[in-house]
């Protein structure tokens, strides 16, 4: 088959005097005519309609249109021209415009005159109602500080346009504030932070708790764990019955479970609920036109503590937290939670249960340990507790004594001490006084171990206490005051019927004495 029937690739040459020398019909020779002018990039080789009729400032943009050379950015000359326009007002009907990315250059005479009339009448104050394309064009301005001095007062004309336009224009919340993040960020307005990063500084001032867990107090523990975790505990029939019970469980259980999840992952709790540190790429301005001529090649802004923004070389990033160890935000407390509430009403034996979501020995343990631990020293609360002011024994001695010393005059003790002819009579002959009885080295007096005898006895104790004329509170309180440096509580209480022995220490009193 002849090759000379199909097309072949040839060279062609790109060499003006070698084509204008060659002769006859070859595929090389091939006429190249060099442009006699600078290539201009105009909006239209025909005149732009009715600009012979706009004000002198609008033909004048026109010319830069029509002037501006293709080797210049689309947003270096929208700025450069938005700086000659600064001023420019016009009063003119406004017509429909609508275009991506919207610059002078995108519209015609007539739009042209419709955004300076609706220019003015936002830096009046006024709001009308127009097209999206023509509030992006304004924006860019501002983001671009155009007829602004100020930074702040930008910021605020920004923030007043999403007022005044997030209803009949919603989509321009979204771009802006994102732009107004980024204003703070480019300007560095660090007293606007707080204002315009308010979910991130709630953010990082839970990290900051979470970093210090184990010092903060059991409520604000708890509350900053219910805030991140997937699972509502405050919302079950639990705490709604029980909240400090709740609460106070809740937040041991978490300070004895997240060391589990910490030594796992080589990682703070902080990093596991909010996810790990990371600088990633963030244009500043995104899918906004901007430009500025002064732009910084290196920069860092902080947010807070835990982030930052950064400009290397032009190129911005900053601090983010979106790779997540556990598959959703705040996971470890919503399962600690989840738990500590199933087990717990099982604990109170309530009788709403709930079904198990977790598979973690280890870290049940460690829940229903804490749990454990929360029950007994409630119910040791709950025990009875009686307490002796041993200071004042000393006083009531001493009034005791003033007591019975007025009482008894010292003929009548004389009296009561000498017995009678009858007494004398009646009183059988006595070969020896009997044995004092053996107290197997008692902490207690004599006369405390026959008050405490006949107490144990249920006996005359009364008759006791007036024949060696001993005031019942003296001797009650001088045994309390030995018990509890020998056992640490009392053995006698007085509830207003009589001194009764205490039924814990029966053994310890009958082996006393």
């Amino acid at each position: 088959m002849n090759g000379k029937l199909y097309y072949t690739d040839q060279k062609i040459s790109f060499d003006v005097a070698k084509n204008q020398t060659d002769k006859g019909d070859s595929v090389q020779n091939w006429d190249y005519v060099p442009p006699s002018l600078p290539l201009k990039r105009g909006i239209s080789s025909v005149k732009m309609r009715g600009i012979d009729d706009a004000p002198q400032e609008l033909r004048q943009l026109n010319q830069m249109f029509e002037d501006e050379p293709w080797s210049v950015l689309r947003k270096k000359s929208f700025y450069e021209q938005a700086l000659v326009m600064v001023d420019f007002e016009d009063d003119a009907d406004i017509v429909p415009f609508s275009e991506y990315f919207p610059v002078y250059r995108s519209m015609n005479t007539a739009q042209l005159r419709s955004y300076f009339t609706f220019r003015k009448l936002i830096r009046r104050g006024e709001y009308p109602d127009v097209g999206l394309s023509y509030i992006f064009v304004y924006i860019y301005e501002i983001l671009m500080q155009i007829g602004i001095e100020n930074p702040n007062i930008g910021l605020d004309i920004l923030k007043n346009l999403k007022d005044a336009y997030s209803f009949s224009q919603p989509k321009v919340i979204r771009y802006l504030d994102l732009w107004m993040q980024d204003y703070v960020v480019y300007y560095r307005l660090t007293n606007r932070v707080g204002e315009f990063f308010i979910q991130e500084k709630q953010e990082d001032d839970l990290a900051a708790l979470l970093s210090d867990y184990k010092d903060i107090n059991e409520t604000l523990l708890f509350d900053t764990a219910s805030l991140i975790a997937s699972y509502k505990i405050k919302n079950g029939a639990l705490f709604k019955k029980y909240p400090d019970d709740v609460t106070s469980v809740a937040a041991r259980t978490i300070k004895a479970a997240i060391p589990i999840y910490e030594q796992r992952t080589t990682h703070h709790i902080e990093e596991l609920c909010l996810g790990l540190k990371k600088q990633t790429p963030h244009p500043i301005f995104a899918s906004a036109v901007f430009y500025r001529p002064d732009a910084p090649k290196e920069n860092s802004f902080q947010i807070s503590p835990r982030r930052k923004y950064y400009c290397k070389g032009g190129l911005w990033s900053k601090d983010t937290f979106r790779d997540k160890i556990f598959q959703k935000k705040g996971e470890p407390f919503g399962l600690i939670l989840q738990e500590t509430d199933r087990r717990l009403r099982i604990s109170m034996h309530l009788k709403f249960s709930m079904a198990k979501k977790i598979a973690d020995p280890i870290v049940e343990n460690a829940i229903q340990k804490a749990i454990d631990q929360y029950l007994l020293e409630k119910a040791e609360e709950a025990r009875p507790k009686i307490n002796v002011d041993f200071t004042k024994l000393d006083k009531i001695r001493s009034d005791a004594d003033i007591i019975r010393d007025a009482l008894l005059s010292e003929e009548e003790i004389e009296k009561d001490l000498l017995p009678t002819d009858n007494q004398l009579k009646d009183t059988p002959e006595i070969a020896e006084e009997p044995p004092t009885p053996c107290r197997n080295n008692s902490i207690f007096s004599d006369q405390e171990v026959s008050f405490l005898q006949l107490l144990v006895k249920s006996g005359d104790w009364k008759n006791y206490l007036r024949n060696i004329r001993l005031p019942i509170g003296v001797i009650t309180d001088s045994i309390n005051e030995k018990t509890m440096v020998d056992i640490q509580d009392i053995v006698i209480v007085d509830e207003g019927d009589g001194p009764t022995l205490l039924s814990d220490y029966i053994d310890y009193i009958i082996k006393m004495i």
